[in-house]
């Protein structure tokens, strides 16, 4: 673990290869890096994880999620000594780089950003099935206290018959996972609650305006959206590729929200592909048909 200025605590796994490349990895909302980027471990570079604050036994405070997210990326790879370094967002993780992009990588060498299924704002706006009320989060927050989620928290791994079921539900609406794993994060999401909600918040309150950080990313630029992502919609990726110049998009036509480990031979393929022709070596990573 790692103490941040503000004395949170921040899990992460660092593989120091002896790779010229290094890649940082941000998370997406409510995940842990090891059910979130397990595929990518494998790759063949220095590769820095970690699990956003109130994540894992990653700890929280009360400082505005999406900002004190990117700050706290900014320490870690100052602390680990990742001066240059090639990232990557997931989700929400999109947002977080954003941020720490233009206000906190002073210094630092960002080589290339890739954006995996990222929100161009706050989610709610852009979800394909607009039947929340964009700023209205009081029946999500409410699941988490004593509703069907909070009631859930203590049975999900056990029972099989529910977890089978949650499975299925999750994998309609748009996350390709195997039961187990999906226990996993679903244990994670519905422990660290304040961690989940505080995120949440934040994205709906500060997401249209971190969003605007986007068009200051000047480095090569790689967003990779799944063609059956239930979460963020085209419009919301056709906004990211509007404010970012001169990015390269690619779509995964079998995934949804997480290609990273619903296609991951070809994920890992065009990661590497794409960091080391933004890095100026030559590289023998054939990119995915």
């Amino acid at each position: 673990q790692f103490r941040t200025s503000k004395g949170v605590l921040i899990d992460y796994a660092h593989y120091d290869r002896g790779s010229d490349i290094s890649i940082v990895f941000i998370n997406g909302w409510g995940t842990t890096h090891t059910s979130e980027w397990a595929a990518q471990t494998n790759l063949p570079f220095n590769l820095l994880f970690h699990n956003s604050r109130g994540m894992g036994t990653s700890t929280i405070d009360n400082d505005p999620y999406l900002d004190a997210a990117a700050k706290d990326v900014s320490e870690l790879v100052r602390y680990l000594g990742l001066v240059s370094a090639h990232y990557v967002g997931h989700s929400m993780g999109g947002l977080v780089f954003a941020r720490f992009n233009r206000s906190y990588s002073e210094g630092l060498d960002v080589r290339s950003a890739s954006l995996v299924c990222s929100p161009a704002g706050n989610p709610l706006t852009t979800f394909p099935l607009r039947r929340i009320i964009p700023n209205d989060v009081s029946s999500i927050l409410r699941s988490f206290e004593g509703g069907f989620l909070g009631l859930a928290a203590g049975t999900v791994s056990n029972a099989k018959a529910l977890r089978s079921l949650a499975h299925l539900a999750t994998r309609g609406g748009g996350v390709m996972l195997d039961s187990d794993s999906f226990a996993d994060l679903y244990r994670n999401f519905l422990t660290n609650r304040r961690g989940v909600v505080a995120a949440l918040e934040s994205m709906i309150a500060l997401g249209d305006q971190v969003a605007t950080d986007f068009s200051h990313i000047s480095s090569p630029a790689l967003v990779v959206s799944g063609r059956r992502d239930f979460f963020v919609s085209p419009a919301a990726t056709s906004a990211i590729l509007g404010r970012i110049s001169g990015a390269q998009h690619f779509i995964f036509d079998d995934a949804t929200h997480a290609p990273m480990f619903e296609s991951p031979d070809g994920f890992n393929r065009l990661l590497a592909q794409f960091v080391v022709e933004s890095h100026g070596v030559s590289g023998t990573f054939p990119t995915p048909r």
